[in-house]
């Protein structure tokens, strides 16, 4: 069977003789995607090889047992932030996050194999900069409204930078969107070298990147929520990675958990280890001087 979509929306699935005889009739176009097992990609059925010949008269339509699910159709269902040329840009923008929270194996499925790496990261660059913007609102608030825990993080900062706490939660704010571009680049070039390491499939990177880009932007809204959003939000995203890795690269769920939390265990290493090394370093700093 011949499954058939058309601008992201699945047809049903028909014998290659129906297809044949629809693309001649005109039932299909051309332009029409079609898959069947164990094709890789959908192609455009002009480009479908193997139909035959015929002239038989078209057979009814397919009831709806026979309607494929197009959660389980590789390619369709892709993010609507894809389309928000044609549909706009604020209701692309709230069905992404409804099929992100939704069906997420859907929208990951259906994640295009080139391109599409650039409007990926406007989402992930405009969702993660807005919520992260106020979630350091939050801060600022309760730091005004708390004197005391203003003061307990003023003493966890050096003597020379207490008087630029303030200014440097602006710096950070306008840098934000510039770190958010930087750090899912990053992130997503180190999950993938281990992806590539570990997998047995040809992996694209384009794809690893637009799964970064729509987990971690995605799960970046969780930010909104006062208090709990700080840890809901990195937790959430790296599921959300995982099972994107999983079902856009179709690798197995233990290379996709390792491909990412390998990444994540060694930057909390490296973070956990700063002090120290700074430490090391203030004191090297300090002999050197004192010859």
């Amino acid at each position: 069977m011949i499954h058939i979509a058309r601008e992201s929306r699945p047809l049903g699935k028909y014998p290659p003789e129906v297809v044949a005889e629809g693309l001649r009739s005109g039932r299909f176009l051309p332009t029409d995607l079609a898959w069947q097992d164990p094709m890789p990609d959908w192609v455009p059925l002009a480009n479908f090889e193997g139909l035959p010949e015929t002239e038989e008269p078209t057979p009814e339509e397919p009831q709806g047992e026979n309607v494929a699910d197009p959660a389980l159709l590789p390619g369709v269902g892709e993010p609507a932030w894809e389309h928000r040329h044609e549909v706009g840009i604020f209701r692309a923008f709230r069905d992404t996050l409804l099929g992100i929270y939704g069906n997420p194996q859907r929208v990951f499925s259906g994640l295009r194999e080139q391109g599409g790496v650039l409007s990926a990261a406007g989402f992930l660059v405009l969702t993660a900069t807005l919520s992260g913007w106020i979630a350091l609102g939050y801060q600022v608030i309760f730091l005004k409204i708390s004197p005391q825990a203003r003061e307990e993080l003023i003493k966890t900062l050096p003597p020379e930078a207490r008087h630029w706490l303030m200014p440097g939660m602006v710096v950070f704010a306008v840098l934000l969107p510039l770190m958010v571009a930087l750090s899912g680049l990053i992130s997503s070039a180190a999950f993938h070298a281990v992806l590539m390491l570990l997998a047995r499939v040809p992996v694209r990177f384009e794809r690893t990147v637009r799964v970064y880009c729509y987990a971690w932007g995605a799960a970046s809204i969780l930010q909104l929520l006062p208090m709990l959003g700080g840890y809901l939000y990195p937790a959430f995203a790296a599921y959300l990675t995982v099972l994107g890795l999983r079902c856009a690269q179709k690798v197995p769920a233990r290379v996709a958990i390792l491909a990412v939390f390998i990444p994540l265990l060694i930057c909390c290493g490296l973070a956990a280890m700063m002090p120290q090394i700074s430490s090391l370093l203030a004191a090297s700093g300090a002999g050197g001087s004192a010859h």
